[in-house]
């Protein structure tokens, strides 16, 4: 799993741009602030609609409908179907990787013993702060699947609208919590994350995406509530799939925090660790970069 922006000074200011009536999308790539000006009312209008079934989305008629394990209807999974998400799902979606990736929020709270009413406000500060940044960064990144519910492979970075979101939600009830969630992006195969110093540089400069950019996995998480219960394998074949028979690649990559859960999951599952002097790291924590090579549809193991 690749763990979502962190809460630093410059999210801080995200969150009191956020406060101004006249600003509600602004996204914090990791060293920069990145703002689009807006009067609410235009902001919102025709916006509000349920997420769209993958069936339903441009290129999933491409998905191998025969193998359950990619079926774009269940991804494998009878109780729960996947869809593309709306704007109106980015609040739920922001809550589910707030629990997921609790851990990066923990890191800049405060302990009730000794700090007392003081680690109350500051906790209260930061966890809402947290939250409004993860919500402007996916409003972001989903502005494509938002707008042209479509499966195909982006033209451009994260940055620039073009992150592909699948989530997972109950069968029957389109507007209940999300179960899963994760985002696939185009990256560079060198090692960088899309909030790398690096890639905002590249961003700010508006150059181009590379041509030989790669297929990049992230934010991939299920609900804690829901875990052991084989989503996450249904959800990540459901990727793969779509990496493969849609997008035409044969690669795609991830970061993942280096916990030995998360290894032996990706292991387990064909992916494998990336070391050596073409990997890039603008980062000192301990991620671990993976990739893993997709065999054709009609070759893939059972496993």
């Amino acid at each position: 799993m690749h763990r979502h922006r962190a809460v630093t000074f410059g999210a801080l200011v995200v969150a009191i741009l956020q406060a101004c009536p006249w600003t509600r999308q602004v996204t914090w790539t990791g060293q920069v602030a990145f703002l689009s000006w807006h009067k609410p009312a235009a902001r919102l209008k025709g916006t509000a609609r349920r997420g769209v079934p993958l069936v339903l989305a441009d290129g999933a008629e491409q998905l191998p409908k025969e193998d359950p394990a990619t079926s774009p209807t269940t991804a494998g999974t009878p109780e729960f179907e996947v869809v593309l998400p709306s704007q109106e799902d980015v609040g739920p979606l922001s809550e589910l990787l707030m629990d997921s990736f609790a851990n990066v929020t923990e890191t800049f709270l405060l302990a009730e013993i000794p700090w007392g009413p003081i680690a109350w406000a500051w906790n209260s500060v930061v966890i809402t702060f947290n939250r409004e940044v993860i919500f402007s960064a996916l409003i972001q990144s989903l502005q494509r699947v938002m707008s042209i519910a479509s499966v195909r492979r982006p033209r451009g970075r994260e940055f620039e609208g073009h992150g592909l979101g699948l989530m997972l939600v109950p069968r029957g009830r389109p507007n209940g919590p999300p179960a899963a969630f994760c985002e696939l992006v185009l990256m560079p195969a060198d090692g960088r994350k899309p909030d790398d110093l690096e890639e905002v540089l590249a961003m700010a400069a508006f150059k181009d995406l590379d041509d030989d950019a790669q297929p990049y996995l992230l934010n991939f998480c299920v609900a804690p509530n829901l875990q052991r219960r084989g989503l996450g394998r249904a959800l990540l074949q459901l990727v793969e799939s779509v990496v493969r028979d849609v997008w035409g690649d044969k690669k795609i990559y991830l970061h993942t925090e280096g916990s030995d859960a998360a290894l032996s999951l990706y292991r387990k599952y064909g992916y494998e660790e990336i070391v050596g002097e073409k990997v890039k790291s603008n980062t000192d924590d301990k991620s671990v970069y993976m990739c893993k090579v997709l065999v054709p549809s009609d070759e893939t193991p059972e496993v």
